[in-house]
């Protein structure tokens, strides 16, 4: 017996009963209150999907995968895929580690923390409910975490893996922006394992070129917007003066969370702004180099404003570096060796050297903005 789960992007998903009572914990519910895409909505107004929606996309993209590479644990896979994103705060990804006592954990390993039931998330339900489904939570926390980089692991965080399959596709059509399109089925038709890796048949580069330059394109449109920067700056600061723990609002949905720091007398100010959309200004725009910051702040500070006066903004972030942040170190088969796409991909190859192309900008109110420019 299964239930059919209509979906926009990638067709009808056909969901097996006992994946139902793990569909419906209040764990995963919770994922109907998440957006996606975090402040992006305040840019793009349809960008009000959530991680309900690109979980479940996910959990067939991932069984597609599994199959076709011949994986047994399907079913384990499939799991995994649907829990990948469960640890994730309101607004996604906006405010990782700024949230009390668990600032230090990932949304990934709260995820794990939630699956395993373990402290401070002990309340969870999803051992159990896992458990009497038939399925290992330790198993499961490890294919999502995976440290082990199994060829299972890699289709829900690999390389190309169907979160990113999913996302990409899900995100480009909410915001309506298109963007380039890449055929999914190829890449996961073309797609091979030597029993550790998943790698991609020569033939195949094209095709990773163009979800890669979809990635790429999506960053610059839609995930690093000045604007909805800005405004994930603003609630960031908001929270730094939330006069409660708040290690409370770890696991809410964006709602309550809005609720709480819009009604609170440390943040109201701030949140207030966001929600009215009376954002920051770009005053200036540089391209960046070491230390800037320190100077940039130490400039603005002596002529007398304050903290909350303005707000610098790397793009991008110290966080995004490396191959396995930019992927475009995609595993080829060539002549029988396993060789990176952007060895011999120039389109990869300058790809990677964009990403590592930095621009700060200070933001400051409206009011201010030709003041501060003149410091500079």
């Amino acid at each position: 017996m299964f239930k059919v789960i209509q979906d926009p992007i990638n067709g009808p998903i056909k969901v097996d009963l006992n994946f139902l009572s793990i569909i419906d914990s209040p764990e995963f519910q919770r994922l109907r209150g998440i957006k996606q895409l975090g402040m992006c909505y305040l840019v793009f107004p349809g960008a009000n999907h959530t991680r309900f929606e690109h979980s479940l996309g996910t959990m067939k993209l991932a069984e597609e995968y599994g199959v076709s590479l011949k994986i047994d644990n399907i079913d384990e896979i499939k799991v995994a895929a649907l829990l990948h994103d469960i640890g994730h705060g309101p607004f996604s990804h906006s405010f990782e580690g700024l949230l009390g006592k668990n600032r230090d954990l990932s949304h990934e390993e709260i995820g794990v923390k939630l699956i395993m039931g373990e402290k401070p998330f002990e309340y969870s339900t999803l051992p159990e409910r896992l458990e009497h489904n038939g399925f290992n939570p330790r198993s499961i926390a490890s294919l999502i975490s995976n440290r082990r980089e199994s060829v299972a692991g890699g289709i829900i965080s690999g390389e190309l893996d169907a979160d990113e399959m999913d996302y990409l596709r899900r995100d480009s059509y909410y915001t309506g922006l298109g963007t380039i399109p890449f055929d999914y089925h190829r890449i996961i038709n073309i797609s091979g394992t030597d029993g550790k890796h998943i790698f991609i048949e020569e033939k195949g580069v094209p095709t990773i070129e163009s979800i890669l330059l979809n990635r790429f394109l999506m960053y610059k449109m839609v995930y690093f917007h000045k604007t909805s920067r800005i405004a994930q700056l603003m609630l960031s600061r908001a929270i730094e003066q939330y006069s409660q723990d708040t290690s409370s609002l770890i696991l809410m949905d964006d709602g309550d969370f809005i609720w709480n720091l819009k009604n609170d007398k440390g943040s109201r100010s701030l949140a207030l702004m966001v929600l009215q959309r009376d954002l920051f200004v770009p005053a200036i725009s540089l391209d960046y180099r070491e230390g800037m910051e320190k100077e940039i702040h130490e400039t603005i500070i002596s002529s007398g404003y304050r903290n909350n006066d303005y707000f610098i903004d790397v793009i991008p972030p110290r966080s995004f570096v490396g191959k396995k942040r930019i992927k475009t170190g995609v595993k080829v088969m060539v002549h029988g060796e396993l060789k990176e796409a952007e060895q011999f991909s120039p389109l990869l190859s300058a790809l990677s050297e964009s990403f590592a192309m930095r621009k700060l900008t200070v933001f400051s109110h409206k009011d201010n903005r030709q003041k501060i420019k003149l410091l500079f």
